[in-house]
């Protein structure tokens, strides 16, 4: 079916008629009758503009096929009419078929219809099949995202092949934020092309809101036609050398715990494992799993890239190996400091909440003995209880750090690692579960994720 709405306005009356008159001719109606139906209804589109009701008012043209004939139908709600004996005449001499009206009553106007005759039986043709994209050429070279509206939607358009419109960062499907955060200079926008200008990847380096220095290997995405080429990790040695020529800060990354190839890929930019963030989002949501219930995890990944802060870190004793290692396997250096006995500094904390994921994320800077109050921020806000995961940083650099740790793991909090190489702190993560544990059952590792987390869970068992 055909659909037409028009205003008052007669510049359209001829190019409208005669588009619906060469359309019957697509069903079965005699081309010989084009001329006469285009001069049928663009006088009728005339006459009915000109007897229009209050201004915006709208006519309307519906063309379908039925019963063996093509039917064209005005709809107005101007002034009442008939058609003259002249109209009548005219379209019974031309041979087309049958004229036929209706009054609408209080449902408003009224309805001509042209019921055109169709010489011959036709077939509806099929609908073109969808073109797939093919690859031109593999000769591929990275480069950065323009503020350009076409460089924007090619990103868009990558991330949509991966995710559809699921990915979390939302802001990113719509032109204008992603522009502005090109623009402020914190998202660093990359796109894979080959030589016939075919976009066919994308990643992106992110400075993370809270901990500043340490930059998010994100949004890492490879059309599917150029799979097996390689281009992941090109795109990845891509954001490690923008990283280390501007001298923006350490790298950080969050592959997810059931998809091994982002792991590898990872391993491979030189990210060693340093935490676990589970239960962050629907499985649902991701494009191939829309069928599956549960949460969807990510690991945590770091590695350093002109580290030259000193840091001092003030650990408990059941997390200082696995802390250690980490930064030692990750390039980052440190002394260790001798925990404060007493909570001498009130606490800084602040907190965000993510809807979308219904996650609650909290940021301990300096912990201190009266963060049961500071908690009760948090936990007394409208709509908390529908919030499914509770993430606290707690500032490892801090000397009362081991006081926040305790408060939480007395709070029902699980130790899931760390996020160590901001310039303003390394964090402890620990994490608070309501009604859905995290599920290992469902992860694919690659071999040192697999030990973080056995690491990981040998500590909370002490």
């Amino acid at each position: 079916m055909i659909h037409i709405e028009l205003t008052d306005d007669p510049r359209y009356a001829y190019d409208v008629a005669s588009f619906l008159a060469n359309m019957a001719t697509s069903f079965g109606v005699d081309k010989s009758k084009t001329n006469a139906l285009t001069f049928l209804i663009e006088a009728v589109l005339d006459m009915r503009m000109d007897q229009m009701g209050s201004p915006g008012s709208k006519l309307a043209l519906d063309a379908y096929e039925r019963n063996s004939e093509f039917i064209v139908s005005i709809t107005d709600t101007g002034v009442p009419y008939s058609p003259t004996q002249n109209q009548q005449r005219i379209y019974r001499n031309s041979n087309l078929g049958r004229l036929t009206f209706e009054q609408l009553g209080i449902e408003g106007g009224q309805r001509l219809s042209f019921h055109i005759r169709q010489q011959h039986s036709y077939a509806m043709p099929e609908p073109p099949k969808r073109r797939e994209e093919a690859l031109e050429d593999s000769n591929v070279t990275c480069r950065r995202t323009a503020t350009s509206t076409e460089d924007i939607l090619e990103a868009i358009g990558c991330l949509y092949h991966a995710y559809g419109y699921g990915y979390l960062h939302q802001s990113l499907y719509h032109t204008d934020q992603f522009r502005n955060l090109i623009r402020g200079g914190k998202y660093v926008s990359l796109l894979a092309e080959n030589e016939h200008h075919q976009v066919l990847g994308h990643v992106a380096l992110e400075e993370h809101n809270w901990f500043s220095g340490l930059n998010e290997i994100c949004s890492l995405v490879v059309k599917p036609i150029a799979r097996g080429l390689g281009l992941a990790g090109k795109l990845c040695d891509t954001t490690v050398e923008i990283a280390e020529q501007e001298q923006r800060g350490n790298l950080y990354a969050m592959p997810v715990l059931h998809h091994p190839i982002s792991q590898r890929i990872l391993n491979k930019a030189g990210l060693v494992p340093c935490g676990l963030n589970a239960n962050i989002m629907d499985m649902k949501r991701i494009r191939g799993h829309e069928n599956e219930t549960g949460k969807a995890s990510v690991a945590l990944c770091v590695r350093a890239v002109n580290d030259r802060r000193e840091r001092t870190l003030y650990l408990p004793t059941e997390c200082t190996n696995f802390v250690c290692d980490v930064l030692n396997d990750a390039g980052l250096s440190f002394v260790l400091g001798e925990p404060s006995a007493s909570c001498e500094r009130q606490s800084v904390v602040s907190y965000n909440l993510d809807a979308t994921s219904r996650v609650i994320e909290v940021k301990v800077d300096v912990s201190g003995s009266d963060l049961g109050a500071r908690m009760e921020e948090w936990t007394s806000l409208e709509g908390n209880d529908t919030y499914e995961v509770v993430t606290a940083y707690v500032n490892a650099d801090d000397p009362q750090c081991v006081w926040g740790y305790r408060f939480f793991r007395a709070h029902g909090f699980v130790f899931t690692g760390c996020l160590p190489g901001g310039t303003k702190g390394d964090y402890l993560l620990l994490q608070q579960y309501r009604g859905i544990a995290f599920d290992r059952s469902g992860t694919v590792l690659e071999s040192n994720y697999a030990a973080m987390l056995d690491q990981l869970d040998q500590i909370n068992a002490s």
